[in-house]
């Protein structure tokens, strides 16, 4: 048997959170060769939905990763398993790992801690000299996310130890459970035609963009953004500012974290990701739009997520493309349900099954 144990910082209902549930369960039953594990630094909103997988799931109950107790906590957990999957980059878990004799795998998620366009100079010698030399592999979930990291951290031409292949979700069932129209109406929207977007509000995922867009679309009551997420506070007060100083209030419903959030998605119009560079390096919930049929737009600067929407919908450069391709959505019937069927057959491509297969190959290869 192959033992593996994940490693991140907290189980949140977003991003790495989302992917790692799908990741799990699809190893738990798809490889019976294998034994999976994860352990966080700290408890989070999903902890009860990880334990109720059914492997074991260890808390250090420790606030940071950067906290020196992690690398004896996590010395000691490792110790059963055969290889170590980072989902972050906290060096006492890579330390650990190395210590305790482990094969390490980074998988690689678009965070770098960048700020102000640049690594800190304790970043970018831990990054290059120590993470990037001595993981056994490096994944990427998009050729842009790769670029990403090597241009960050001065590493390139490695590709024997750096793989990118698409990181996904479980296409397969995935539905809204109380139906387009059941939700439409709870959220007051049954005759309008619907935008949104699902994400961490934060400045990197670039939601302005949309509102500058309704800011120059005809002022129809029937015309509504929805933005569903929470985050960032101070972010989320400049976009309700924003949102005020256009006098959108009648057209711009911020809903905030939604445990119904497929729900949401499936019942829009339209789904639009709006971030800009340095870009996704994936995109789960835009993933999860395209699986169940929502006509999607996403930027060119948008990184992974042009990869991943490919040629089946629509890439704009800016709000204007944005604004125009809104509108022939909502004239042409037609074109919405041609765009619906070709994002629906494209997500299929980016099934959790492919993932865990690549990772399963991997994990082999080092032992």
């Amino acid at each position: 048997m192959l033992r593996v144990i994940h490693i991140s910082h907290q189980p949140m209902p977003y991003g790495i959170g989302t992917f790692l549930i799908n990741l799990l369960q699809c190893q738990k039953n798809r490889f019976p060769d294998l034994i999976v594990a994860i352990a966080f630094h700290a408890h989070g909103p999903l902890m009860a939905t990880y334990q109720g997988i059914g492997l074991p799931v260890h808390c250090l109950e420790l606030s940071s990763a950067r906290d020196p107790r992690v690398f004896t906590r996590l010395l000691r957990i490792f110790r059963d398993y055969d290889i170590v999957n980072l989902h972050s980059y906290s060096p006492w878990a890579f330390l650990a790992a190395k210590s305790a004799g482990k094969k390490v795998v980074l998988t690689f998620h678009g965070t770098l801690g960048i700020r102000r366009g640049r690594l800190s100079l304790m970043r970018r010698i831990y990054l290059r000299n120590i993470l990037a030399r001595h993981c056994d592999k490096i994944t990427f979930a998009s050729a842009s996310s790769l670029s990403k990291f090597e241009n960050a951290v001065g590493r390139k031409g490695e590709h024997a130890r750096m793989e990118v292949f698409p990181y996904g979700i479980s296409i397969h069932g995935l539905a809204s459970a109380k139906g387009r129209e059941s939700i439409r109406r709870e959220l007051g929207l049954a005759d309008c035609f619907v935008v949104g977007t699902a994400a961490r509000i934060c400045p990197i995922k670039r939601i302005e963009r949309l509102i500058d867009a309704f800011s120059v679309l005809p002022r129809e009551n029937a015309l509504k953004l929805v933005i569903m997420g929470a985050g960032d506070d101070a972010y989320e007060a400049t976009l309700r500012e924003q949102v005020h100083l256009h006098n959108l209030n009648d057209q711009v419903l911020f809903l905030g974290y939604r445990g119904d959030a497929i729900d949401v998605i499936g019942a829009l119009d339209v789904f639009a990701l709006p971030t800009g560079a340095p870009g996704e390096a994936f995109g789960i919930a835009l993933l999860e739009a395209m699986s169940l049929g929502v006509p999607s737009i996403v930027f060119a600067d948008g990184g992974g997520a042009v990869e991943i929407i490919g040629d089946s919908s629509f890439i704009v450069k800016d709000t204007s493309e944005l604004c125009d391709v809104i509108l022939r959505l909502k004239a042409d019937a037609v074109l919405r349900e041609s765009v619906a069927r070709r994002v629906k057959k494209r997500s299929k491509l980016f099934d959790i099954e492919h993932t865990a297969d690549h990772f399963h190959r991997i994990y082999t290869s080092l032992v």
